[in-house]
């Protein structure tokens, strides 16, 4: 069943947003490559490219018409969401001036986590350990998310490791004079969606009427 979103304002707010961010994400990311530096462009590059991608599919999941293409659309968006959680720790091990993105060791540990966590996404229709999609018709109709255990599991991973990143580039950033306080509100602001998805499951007023 699809119930068509036109008519509601919020809508092309939402596609516009997401469509405005992939594209300059993207665009950062063709702009990156001029940057010096072969890891730390590298990692850029993946960091913006990753982030580009996880818009585009949150722009798919709102134009998809029907419940199966928009989960589709959102579970790659999960996918490669946690694939800028690692882009973010490459770059700012290459940042720092740190040798651990180029560890073996490291690098195997990365893709055993990635591979292990994107099968759990990519197979939640089967276990619905991940999540549970249905339909939510305010302020327009979309897709509506009930998140489970294995997603703050995964979540709490992602930001540990984010902040393990934050502390890997505290020191450079604190040498070119960048304060402590604009280091912990720009790690604030990249917690705003994981503060957000807790507020609406817990308050059933957020999430919208049953």
């Amino acid at each position: 069943m699809w119930l068509s979103p036109l008519g509601s304002l919020a809508y092309p707010i939402y596609v516009s947003v997401f469509g405005g961010a992939a594209l300059a994400c993207l665009l950062g990311a063709w702009q990156a490559q001029r940057e010096e530096g072969a890891d730390v462009r590298r990692g850029l590059v993946a960091l913006l490219s990753t982030s580009g991608l996880w818009a585009s599919a949150h722009v798919g999941m709102l134009l998809a018409p029907g419940l199966q293409w928009k989960t589709i659309f959102y579970e790659a968006g999960l996918v490669v969401g946690f694939g800028t959680v690692w882009a973010w720790v490459w770059l700012c091990s290459a940042y720092s001036g740190r040798t651990l993105h180029r560890r073996r060791m490291a690098q195997g540990i990365a893709l055993l986590a990635f591979g292990a966590v994107t099968l759990t996404k990519v197979t939640n229709s089967w276990h619905g350990l991940y999540f549970t999609a249905g339909w939510q018709t305010t302020p327009f109709a979309h897709l509506q998310i009930d998140h489970r255990a294995i997603y703050w599991i995964t979540a709490a991973l992602s930001y540990a490791l984010a902040a393990v990143g934050f502390f890997m580039v505290a020191e450079p950033l604190r040498r070119v004079q960048v304060g402590a306080g604009r280091l912990a509100g720009l790690f604030g602001l990249t917690a705003l969606p994981l503060v957000a998805n807790g507020l609406g499951d817990l308050s059933p007023a957020l999430r919208g009427p049953p």
